[in-house]
């Protein structure tokens, strides 16, 4: 299916978006409904949005903008262009990998962000839990990918597979210390990765991941270094 014929699939089932072309793409505009529930909470709202797709989706993912102030500043989950943070990177990659057609992100990805933000105005909280913000944010999205926990070492050690500075070794035993060889332990989800037609993704996001993880390391070996330094004044 050519992304024209995925677009006017989306037309079809949201009629009152208009579209245009766009350098290297198009634009929807106009507005559109969030009529979803969860956990049995149903919330309807009407959001004025412009959805720039790259025409070469899904290898690039739309970025998607509110053009009616529908979204309060408050809510905080927009990236520096100002357009919406509709999740981690790595998930918004796995859910494309799963389901690459433009109407099931809009009806998935976009619409769980403005239910979040309908639910966000009215209960001044988020319904699904949130992650932190930034590098930090993209770290929490990666332990939970490779459910690593706050082993940090642990995350490193699969970032490193991924990026190639490790060899994956399946047959190896699990570095998290089960007692299992690796592919039957944390192994499917990085191997995952590293066979993806989208490894330069995850690789992008491991090399930043682990320039953060070495800084946070250092951190926390100085702050070890001035402890023991005050415990010897202490026992003087």
């Amino acid at each position: 299916m050519t992304i024209r014929d995925q677009i006017n699939d989306v037309l079809k089932k949201y009629p009152s978006l208009s579209i245009s072309s766009d350098k290297g793409g198009y634009i929807l505009s106009g507005e559109i409904i969030m009529d979803k529930s969860y956990n049995d909470i149903p919330l309807y709202e009407n959001y004025h949005l412009k959805i720039c797709i790259p025409e070469d989706f899904p290898v690039h993912i739309p970025a998607v903008f509110d053009t009616n102030d529908d979204v309060p500043p408050s809510f905080m989950h927009f990236m520096d262009d100002n357009s919406f943070c509709l999740g981690a990177h790595c998930d918004l990659r796995a859910f494309l990998e799963d389901q690459p057609l433009l109407a099931a992100f809009i009806d998935e990805i976009v619409m769980s962000y403005l239910y979040a933000v309908s639910f966000f105005k009215l209960y001044g909280a988020m319904p699904f839990g949130q992650r932190s913000h930034g590098i930090k944010g993209m770290i929490e999205a990666y332990q939970e990918r490779y459910s690593t926990g706050e082993n940090y070492k642990l995350l490193g050690h699969f970032l490193c597979i991924v990026v190639g500075a490790l060899p994956y070794r399946g047959h190896h035993l699990c570095p998290c210390g089960s007692g299992k060889f690796l592919r039957n332990c944390h192994g499917p989800k990085v191997l995952h990765d590293l066979r993806s037609k989208y490894i330069d993704d995850y690789q992008r996001d491991a090399d930043f991941i682990l320039e953060e993880l070495v800084k946070m390391i250092k951190r926390k070996e100085q702050e070890q270094i001035g402890k023991d330094d005050t415990s010897k004044k202490l026992l003087r």
